[in-house]
């Protein structure tokens, strides 16, 4: 039975289809709201092909509502099950149906029940229905899963019954149950004696919060505290007390258990719960005795005592079988059977029992009329409030009213009653009521009542109701058997007793009304000690409810402060954990802050690198001007010397003719000559050689210093310039040693032509011409050594050129390195800027995470507040709290303990702190060590190359010098015309290597324009890296400072909480001091309370003693006054036959003699003197 709840439908299918044995069974849903049509057989739909069941569903089709009641709820929840019944039985002919609302869920022997029981509705006539659902099945009382009882309650809530119930009351299903159909089906019409089993143990539980008849303080109150079988015993079959469920056994075994049951009242009820529940206490391990059973007769009105201490559904009892409910409490060791006294009599003694007295009669008063009234004016009847509930029935409602709708249910003093107003939808409806208690003075205008009157008592009887409870002495007694002899002996018609017999009856009724008064008194006061017990047990159980409840508080505020406790550790640990993550966080911040500071060395490196380089090629440009410029001179003078070359080659032809001449003459003179020219030739040789091995000594140590002042650098390009500072030395030495050679042609050409000359005019001068021959030979001589050198030389360079380009290839190897490292460096600083992006993300992360645990934090501490008022308020409530002041206490320590952590903690984080700070110095003295060796190097290199300027302009000075030696020579030596052109050669050679070496430095200076616009790109890169990472870094010194606030706040914080602990152990003190004097107080008032419960035990044992005593006098003094009014009219009788007498006697007496009978008239007037001292007496 579903209408528009898609979540609690799909609760109830997936624990139905969850069930065993829901195979067995064909399953449908009825659904009555047309707006939630769709939405509802969807979820259906969702079930059927998640469990692979198909599932059938109705759809109750929209009617017109005729009347207002009609668009109310349960109007419509009529409708709908009549509708869904109507469908399930008629039209689908099942015999066996389970109806089941759609917020439910059940146990997992829900459909186990129904399976076991369903032959008992075959067997059985006595029932009609059977359910899963025990309204008193709360958890503290329903343990027994196997039990089952019988009820003529109808209890809903997933019930089962056959095709045959449909039969009987489908033609008078109510158009207007007003309270429910549940309600109708409670009614006696409806069920017609039959009755429904039920379960101790409930197997379905409601789980609504808000419905139709249900609302969030239900569930919260009632719904919640229902008791769900596991599943685990089984369903045994057996009815109360092992016997069968059968009416016939079930009330054997019922009346069995009865009569074992000991007779209590309901202002016992409070003690035996107490009891019950301290001997539950101290006898834990089953010492107290399961079979422990108390009867407890009550009438329905009053109910409300017994649902206020069992704690039950309100307004009505619930579960009832022929007026008899059974409630296990104490984990069933305790068992308490509630006997209506008036439909439960037959299991009540008759002193106990309320049965209709013989003379009540029933009367259907007039519309608008109330049952006294109506009593009143039929002979002067009275109706008595407590008689109206045996004419709250359907039956006697029929018997007396046409109720042409049926019978209904209704709330209301003025019930039972019948409708006659045909405006409401209760028209032609008879009306009862099973919540409060009807009054005789109410009315309706809208309703005829139905009434219950008794004749009115007579006033005799009612004077006689009353009695004196003072004994009667033996003394008394005497004089009373005296005064009836007396009274036999004068006779009840005797004249004289005529005005005694009215005295005495005076008297007598007087004395009557007196002992009424007095025993109305004696009535009223024991009625207020009743009612005061009543009072003090209901205050006694009050406070023990209020106890237990306060108990029940406390369990759950401890329950509650150990899952706050639970909170507080796990946001402890959470706690560790962030600062952990912190603390890696910090570590890893450190190692990427030292890869910073490794990766900032390592681009100032680069960057003194790149100036140097920079510097050097500054300095590589202006040698390289300077030597192309040295270059370009050399080639003109070169092709000046080629000029004068040629012109010497002629004449060294014409030179040549004439010494063949001259040969003849040269050779006597060699003789002569030789001696002087071997001898000037050793001389100059030795000179020169000493000059040339001086010369070439500097040359090699100016090389040697210019190599290591250029080794010295650490960039290959430093190499590259001193080896093309190298070539240019060799190719200006070469230059140099030609002009030389050049010189000495001339020298000897000029020597040449003096010899001539000389030769013509002296011949004395052919010795001197000899001798230049020979200084010419040792010459040639010399300048073949010097060629020989020279070539050495060649060899040398090219050596030194095959180094140069190794250099070269070792250059453009470290440049391609340089490019790596460059590469790796700016991956590295993409990755350093990935990582500074991850620890922001982490840093922001954490600080978030501290944000959110300062949160949580200041969310427990409210909590914590919060807790501690509840604490003040239990503890206000007298409630004992030596167990949470020690939990405070160790909570107090462990805050202690905590705040001794954290301050360890700051003090890391303070000493890490300075430890950073340490660092960091070191750092900064590190770089200016570093800026220090920079400079310093700096000034080294400027050093060196002013030594290497200084050296260079050695060096031309050196060579000028030797140019003028040479051009001083010239004249003096001779023509070697074919070791010129051999030396031509040699210079030829030399210039082209010279253009293909020049053509090389092109090439490598386009190749180092490439390297410095690289390096150009690589310094811009770098300097954007750099600025992404000051910028990273002053982010990241602006998060450590947010870090070191949050840690103060935290500091701060810690300081609060150290007052707020401060102050809560004066809470503490105070609560201690309040619950000693609540000890001290509630001890005070338990032992006046013990004593006050004694003493009123005592006083109402003597009020009972001395009422039975009473009962017994009124009882004597009845028999007495009957036989004393008998004894009256037998005096009477005889005082009018004395009189007769005494009337004849004294007219006798009067005709005879005046003194005749005086003696007799004084024995009257004595016996009359006595008889009202008696009457006195009595």
């Amino acid at each position: 039975m579903a209408h528009d709840r898609e979540q609690y439908l799909a609760s109830c299918l997936e624990s139905l289809l969850a069930l065993d044995g829901i195979q067995l069974f064909t399953m449908y849903v009825s659904l009555d709201e047309v707006s939630a049509f769709n939405r509802m057989e969807g979820v259906i739909r969702d079930k059927e092909r998640q469990y692979g069941r198909k599932i059938g569903v109705w759809h109750r089709p929209l009617l017109p509502p005729l009347t207002a009641y009609d668009t109310l709820p349960s109007s419509k929840i009529a409708a709908h099950y009549r509708y869904a019944l109507e469908q399930v039985y008629t039209v689908h002919q099942h015999d066996y149906v389970i109806m089941v609302e759609n917020d439910l869920i059940f146990a997992p022997d829900f459909l186990t029940l129904f399976i076991n029981t369903a032959k008992l509705l075959e067997d059985d006539d006595s029932l009609y229905c059977i359910s899963g659902w025990n309204d008193n099945g709360f958890i503290e009382y329903a343990t027994n899963e196997t039990t089952l009882y019988r009820t003529h309650f109808f209890p809903g809530l997933g019930w089962m019954a056959h095709r045959s119930l449909w039969e009987r009351i489908r033609w008078k299903w109510p158009n207007a149950p007003t309270t429910g159909w549940d309600h109708w089906m409670r009614l006696s019409t409806t069920h017609e004696g039959r009755e429904c089993i039920y379960p101790e143990v409930p197997r379905s539980r409601h789980i609504a919060v808000e419905g139709s008849n249900v609302h969030a303080a239900d569930q919260a109150g009632i719904y919640q505290r229902m008791a769900l079988s596991r599943g685990g015993g089984g369903v045994g079959g057996g009815g109360v007390g092992g016997g069968g469920i059968k009416m016939r056994e079930y009330d054997e075994a019922l009346r069995k258990m009865i009569s074992l049951a000991i007779p209590s009242t309901l202002d016992q009820l409070t003690n035996i719960l107490i009891q019950g529940q301290q001997a539950a206490d101290s006898n834990a391990g089953g010492l107290v005795p399961t079979d422990r059973i108390y009867m407890i007769p009550y009438l329905r009105e009053e109910y409300p005592i017994i649902q206020q201490r069992l704690n039950l559904f309100p307004n009505y009892f619930r579960g009832q079988h022929k007026g008899v409910v059974i409630i296990n409490i104490h984990a069933a060791r305790t068992r308490l059977i509630f006997i209506d006294r008036r439909s439960g009599h037959q299991w009540l003694p008759n002193n106990t029992s309320v049965t209709p007295p013989p003379l009540m009669t029933y009367l259907s008063a007039s519309r608008g009329v109330s049952c006294n009234d109506a009593c009143h004016n039929n002979n002067g009847m009275v109706c008595y409030d407590h008689l109206l509930e045996f004419a709250n029935d359907c039956h006697v409602m029929l018997a007396h009213f046409p109720c042409e709708q049926g019978c209904g249910h209704q709330l209301g003093l003025e019930l039972p009653a019948y409708v006659l107003d045909g405006g409401l939808h209760t028209f032609g409806q008879c009306l009862v009521t099973d919540h409060g208690a009807p009054s005789c003075l109410t009315s309706h205008p809208s309703t005829a009542r139905m009434c219950v009157c008794l004749p009115p008592p007579p006033s005799s009887t009612t004077n006689n109701m009353k009695k004196d409870d003072r004994p009667i002495s033996n003394h008394q007694r005497d004089e009373e058997e005296e005064e009836e002899d007396m009274i036999d002996f004068l006779g009840p018609n005797h004249a004289l007793m005529a005005p005694l017999q009215t005295a005495l009856l005076n008297r007598m009724m007087r004395k009557l009304d007196r002992i009424s008064i007095v025993l109305k008194d004696k009535e009223e006061e024991g009625r207020r000690l009743r009612q005061h017990r009543e009072e003090l047990g209901a205050q006694l159980y009050a406070f023990q409810q209020q106890l237990g409840s306060l108990q029940s508080n406390l369990e759950e505020a401890n329950h509650s402060r150990e899952d706050t406790d639970d909170k507080v550790k796990k946001v402890k640990e959470r706690t560790e954990v962030l600062i952990e993550e912190y603390d890696s966080v910090n570590r890893n911040t450190r190692d990427q802050m030292l890869m910073l500071e490794k990766v900032r060395e390592e681009r100032n490196r680069v960057l003194h690198v790149v100036e140097q380089l920079k510097r050097y090629r500054e300095d590589l440009e202006g040698n390289i001007a300077l030597k192309k410029r040295a270059a370009y001179k050399g080639e003109s003078n070169v092709q000046v010397v080629e000029k004068d070359k040629a012109q010497q080659d002629l004449l060294i032809d014409e030179l040549t003719r004439a010494l063949r001449g001259k040969n003849e003459d040269i050779a006597l003179l060699e003789g002569q000559v030789e001696v002087q020219i071997k001898e000037r030739d050793n001389a100059r040789i030795m000179i020169r050689w000493q000059e040339a091995t001086q010369a070439l000594e500097e040359i090699n140590d100016e090389r040697k210093v210019i190599k290591q002042e250029v080794g010295s650098n650490y960039i290959g390009l430093s190499r590259r310039d001193q080896t093309m500072q190298k070539i240019m030395e060799s190719a200006n030495a070469i230059t140099a040693d030609i002009l030389m050679v050049m010189g000495m042609v001339v020298d000897m050409e000029t020597e040449e032509r003096t010899l001539g000359k000389s030769i013509s005019k002296r011949r004395e001068l052919e010795e001197q011409l000899q001798g230049h021959v020979n200084k010419n030979k040792y010459e040639i001589a010399e300048l073949k050594r010097l060629i020989e050198n020279g070539g050495r030389g060649k060899e040398a360079l090219a050596e030194e050129y095959e180094l140069l380009s190794k250099s070269l290839m070792t250059i453009n190897g470290d440049n391609d390195a340089l490019e790596g490292i460059r590469k790796k460096h700016e991956r590295e600083c993409d990755n350093i800027e990935k990582d500074i992006q991850v620890v922001g993300r982490s840093i922001k992360a954490v600080e978030e995470a501290i944000l959110e645990y300062i949160g949580q934090e200041t969310t427990i501490n409210r909590d914590t507040i919060n807790t501690i008022k509840e604490t003040k308020a239990m503890q206000e409530g007298n409630i004992e709290k030596e167990g949470d002041i020690t939990e405070a206490q160790n909570e107090s320590a462990r805050a202690k303990v905590d705040v001794l952590n954290i301050k360890a903690h700051n003090n890391a984080l303070a000493d890490r702190a300075q430890e950073l700070e340490g660092q960091l110095t070191q750092a900064e003295d590190l770089c200016r060590r570093y800026d220090e060796e920079v400079v310093r190097r700096m000034r080294q290199i400027d050093k060196r190359q002013l030594m290497v300027e200084r050296l260079n302009k050695e060096y031309d000075d050196k060579r000028s010098g030797l140019a003028g030696i040479a051009a001083e020579e010239a004249e003096a030596l001779g023509p070697l015309e074919a070791k010129i052109r051999g030396i031509r050669n040699e210079i030829e050679e030399c210039r082209k290597k010279s253009e293909v070496m020049q053509k090389k430095w092109i090439l490598s200076q386009s190749e180092l324009m490439a390297i410095n616009d690289d390096e150009e790109q690589m310094r811009q890169r770098n300097d954007i890296l750099y600025t992404k990472i000051i910028r990273m870094s002053q982010i990241l010194d602006e998060k450590l400072r947010r870090l070191m606030s949050a840690i103060e706040q935290r500091v701060k914080d810690n300081k609060m909480c150290n007052r707020e602990i401060r102050q809560l152990r004066e809470d503490m003190l105070r609560i201690n001091k309040r619950i000693g004097e609540y000890r001290e107080k509630e001890g005070r008032v338990g032992s006046e309370l013990k004593d006050i419960e004694s003493r009123m035990v005592t006083r109402l044992s003597k009020k009972e003693e001395e009422m039975s005593t009473a009962h017994e006098t009124v009882d004597r003094s009845k028999e007495l006054s009957l036989k004393l009014e008998a004894d009256m009219i037998e005096s009477e009788r005889q005082l009018a036959q004395w009189e007769k007498k005494i009337k004849l006697e004294e007219d006798l007496q009067e005709s005879l003699d005046p003194n005749v009978g005086q003696s007799e008239l004084g024995a009257m007037r004595k016996e009359i003197h006595r008889m009202e001292l008696r009457y006195r007496q009595l």
